[in-house]
């Protein structure tokens, strides 16, 4: 019987492990020089490197770097997760949760780059997880990477929502700690 350990190291593809790691050294570098040269703006400007970096990432591990799956269906139904779930289909719950999750740091980190939009900060972030939701979707199904779902890109937008919420309640002790 293999370790857990043991499934995750198979799992690991050197390609985007490599990526990641320059995209890694990238941020470092990039956030070094943003501080040496703008100081108290720097902390937007990193936020905006962080962003540019998590869209990539998350590109990557929902689509580039995925295995291929010719048959890959279409779920245009609503809730059939949540109809499976309760008839006992528990790890279903998992995915709706990390959906959800991995769209958090996306409506944080696009609420940073919103500070000087007044009216409708919200609206912006519900429109910027949508159109990065469906542009996953779409891909996934233009290289059979995955199964487009619409459930996917309402428990996105939700995660983009609930992390631009958590921006908001949090900007001001970001920018003036006390």
């Amino acid at each position: 019987m293999r370790s857990v350990w043991d499934i995750i190291l198979s799992e690991i593809n050197i390609i985007p492990l490599t990526v990641y790691g320059v995209l890694l050294l990238l941020f470092v570098l990039g956030s070094v020089a943003l501080f040496s040269l703008y100081r108290k703006k720097a902390l937007r400007y990193v936020f905006l490197l962080l962003l540019v970096e998590y869209v990539f990432l998350i590109f990557g591990f929902t689509v580039f770097f995925r295995d291929s799956n010719p048959s890959a269906p279409v779920f245009i139904g609503l809730f059939w997760t949540y109809k499976n779930f309760f008839n006992g289909m528990t790890p279903l719950a998992f995915e709706i949760i990390m959906n959800m999750v991995l769209f958090i740091p996306i409506g944080f980190l696009w609420g940073s780059q919103t500070v000087r939009i007044t009216k409708l900060r919200w609206l912006w972030a519900f429109l910027f997880g949508i159109a990065l939701s469906i542009g996953i979707e779409i891909l996934q199904v233009i290289y059979h990477k995955g199964i487009f779902q619409i459930e996917d890109i309402i428990h996105n937008v939700l995660g983009c929502l609930l992390g631009f919420l958590i921006w908001q309640r949090n900007a001001k002790r970001l920018y003036n700690p006390s």
